[in-house]
């Protein structure tokens, strides 16, 4: 009886190790394919910008009206519009690997667990907060998942290293920005930790008056960087989110002010 007890458990074990070396690969796969898309919509996008660098397209003129005259979606997005209706624009900071497709959903839970191409993916995407509007709102918020190496929002990492983050921002002081509409450059000027085991922490897409004097304070109080550019209530903040893989539950974020 002992015996075919221990020969059960051993079983329960070989089948829980098989189980976890099948995930590890399973999530290489995945890893891996969410580079390969990547690269694909990247060459299709920067394909099209050189075709269609100075192109814009007329929208119907009931939507124009609620836009400023420069506001006509850019040829070279078309594509992109194509494949996903869900893109709103590009992000990229120069010299990392954080050059990638930005995409809005209904809810800020969809593009967690999927790809670009809507199939279901870990990587998941670079998507902005449902709730923003570029035009109105003030603080454009953007999730990016951090799972491994140089993958999606990874890098945002490097500017809270303890050792060479002051450096790394200081080779990376600008996020590029550009939207279906338009091309924008933003400062970064706040970068800090938030451990949310410690304390609950909310981030909204529009401050205004007491609001916005009482949040913008908190977010220099907390930033681990140093930086004297001015911000007031009209301009827009652009704020990147992502995990910070050495504790449990907590992100790194990154607030920049539009040029």
């Amino acid at each position: 009886m002992k015996k075919r007890i221990i020969n059960i458990i051993l079983l329960l074990m070989i089948l829980a190790g098989c189980f976890l070396i099948s995930l590890h690969f399973w999530n290489i796969y995945q890893y891996n394919k969410a580079i390969e898309e990547n690269e694909r919509i990247k060459d299709t996008f920067y394909q099209a910008m050189g075709e269609n660098a100075s192109s814009e397209i007329e929208i119907p003129a009931d939507e124009s009206e609620e836009k400023p005259q420069n506001w006509g979606i850019r040829e070279e997005y078309l594509t992109l519009l194509d494949e996903n209706p869900d893109t709103v624009g590009w992000i990229k900071i120069e010299d990392t690997t954080i050059d990638l497709p930005v995409v809005q959903g209904k809810d800020n839970v969809f593009y967690l667990k999927h790809a670009y191409s809507g199939v279901w993916s870990a990587t998941g995407t670079i998507f902005m907060d449902y709730r923003n509007d570029l035009q109105d709102d003030n603080n454009i918020l953007v999730y990016g998942h951090t799972i491994r190496a140089n993958n999606m929002f990874s890098e945002l990492n490097h500017y809270v290293d303890t050792a060479t983050g002051q450096e790394y921002y200081e080779s990376h002081p600008e996020i590029i920005f550009n939207t279906l509409y338009q091309d924008n450059i933003y400062d970064i000027f706040s970068i800090y930790i938030v451990d949310l085991k410690k304390e609950t922490y909310y981030i909204y897409p529009n401050y205004e008056g007491e609001a916005f004097e009482t949040y913008l304070a908190d977010i220099r109080s907390r930033s681990i960087i140093d930086s004297d550019l001015t911000i007031t209530q009209a301009d827009q903040m652009l704020t990147l989110v992502t995990c910070y893989p050495p504790l449990d539950d907590a992100r790194v974020i990154v607030h920049a002010v539009k040029q």
